[in-house]
């Protein structure tokens, strides 16, 4: 339904039809791929095959809110992922950062210190002396 793709980066609304649910629907998730790499961002939201199929052109008011929730939770997803391809600095990491979804049980030290180690093996000399000196 929406795609998006940027420096070999690529965000793709998906029905996830590979776990069915108890009531027979499946999640709507958001999929980020980049060089093969793969994650899903859950929408909250679940919706039937047929539902799926239909939800683009549909005037049904149910549907018409579902999508229009699901359009915000892509652009939401898109904007950081874009954010991060223009920074030059998209990892799943930096995005799941970015997302809320990373700090779960990290201090802001330790993120800055799995930041600067990346740099160091990317050879980004110069990005790892900024962090460095900014911890």
């Amino acid at each position: 339904m929406l795609k998006y793709s940027k420096d070999g980066v690529s965000v793709i609304l998906n029905l996830d039809t590979r776990r069915e649910k108890m009531d027979g629907n499946y999640p709507v998730k958001v999929q980020v791929v980049q060089k093969g790499k793969q994650r899903y961002y859950s929408t909250g939201k679940t919706l039937s095959t047929a539902e799926w199929e239909t939800l683009a052109e549909s005037k049904n008011k149910a549907l018409s809110e579902i999508r229009r929730d699901l359009e915000n939770s892509f652009s939401y997803i898109k904007t950081n992922v874009e954010a991060l391809v223009n920074e030059h600095d998209f990892t799943f990491e930096s995005l799941n950062i970015r997302l809320g979804k990373g700090l779960s049980d990290k201090t802001l030290g330790s993120a800055f210190q799995a930041k600067i180690e990346t740099l160091l093996n990317e050879n980004r000399i110069g990005s790892y002396n900024y962090y460095k000196d900014t911890l």
